[in-house]
């Protein structure tokens, strides 16, 4: 298990306008576990077998950075908690198909903005969030990186869930496997609308960047079925960072929806076929725990052993006298 906290420091402003979409959480007894849209999740997939050996549902296995049942998580995960977990007929459709299951792959970094007023905004920055489609048994048939609408997140599990059924029936017949997991090569494109929207300001205003270490080589820049910039890791002003998908000026809310829609033809076209090359070259269902990491550092270009995630903040001038490290 992975357990790494990252600090950031407390950045305050002169000003700044912000836009919240809060989550409210109801917390059942057993800790970790929680209700989303009047349905269960179960947090682990230890727990998420055992009701699936009950059942015979497949498991929706949901990892992500930050805790599900908290209100501050990765971005991409607090938009599916919002948008779709949280939806009482989205979240009865899971419940009837799934064990809903979720796990914290390691806390999420933040960013606290301090108003002159007294007021505080917390967000995050970096992390993301990948649905995992397994067996009863916990092993994973299908992967959902990122975000996606409704309707298209609620179509792709059912495509999935087919399919699991489908394989099961075959005996995991090899044939099938291939079949379903064959994909077009991914090209080239700008993906996470949603979260860059959201994170280049925080960027910007921390001062925080992305780095990789000397020598080091992106793992999703050396993929040849990928070449994507993620738009969340450069700092900019939200407004430049619509931009970047043609986003059209308009209330915050139709521009949050075009910021989902923009994630998800990108997820579509793009990274959905890498993660159809991947585990069609893997032949078969794996353990999540054998493959997430390489779903977050091929995919998604998230090194989940890295403990500053790329995120370097440079020194202050005070800092650098205090290090003794001022020209002279």
């Amino acid at each position: 298990m992975r357990a790494y906290l990252l600090a950031i420091p407390v950045i305050a402003l002169a000003g700044a306008s912000a836009v919240f979409i809060e989550a409210e959480v109801a917390h059942p007894a057993k800790k970790g576990d929680l209700i989303l849209g009047g349905q269960h999740w179960i947090e682990g997939m230890d727990a998420a077998k055992a009701e699936a050996a009950k059942t015979g549902k497949p498991i929706l296995y949901l990892e992500l950075f930050g805790r599900l049942d908290e209100k501050i998580c990765c971005n991409n995960a607090a938009t599916l908690r919002t948008t779709i977990f949280k939806n009482p007929d989205h979240a009865k459709w899971l419940s009837d198909h799934f064990v809903l299951a979720w796990h914290s792959v390691r806390p999420v970094p933040t960013v606290t903005i301090r108003f002159p007023d007294g007021r505080t905004v917390e967000r995050a920055v970096s992390g993301n969030a990948a649905s995992f489609v397994c067996l009863p048994d916990g092993r994973a048939i299908d992967v959902l990186p990122g975000v996606y609408d409704a309707p298209t997140y609620l179509s792709q599990l059912e495509t999935a869930r087919t399919f699991a059924s489908s394989y099961t029936s075959a005996n995991g017949s090899a044939s099938v496997w291939t079949t379903f997991h064959a994909a077009k090569n991914s090209g080239s494109a700008r993906t996470t609308a949603g979260k860059g929207v959201v994170e280049s300001p925080a960027l910007l205003a921390s001062g925080l960047s992305y780095s990789l270490p000397p020598g080091a080589v992106s793992a999703r820049a050396s993929n040849g079925k990928l070449s994507m910039q993620d738009v969340s890791r450069t700092p900019m002003s939200a407004q430049d960072a619509r931009q970047q998908f043609g986003i059209r000026p308009s209330t915050e809310a139709k521009m949050f929806a075009q910021a989902i829609q923009a994630d998800t033809r990108q997820n579509l076209r793009f990274v959905r076929p890498a993660v159809h090359d991947l585990l069609g070259r893997l032949g078969g269902p794996v353990e999540v725990s054998s493959i997430d990491a390489r779903i977050y550092k091929e995919i998604l270009d998230v090194d989940l052993d890295d403990p500053q995630l790329g995120l370097v903040l440079p020194p202050t001038a005070a800092e650098l006298e205090a290090q003794g490290k001022l020209p002279k």
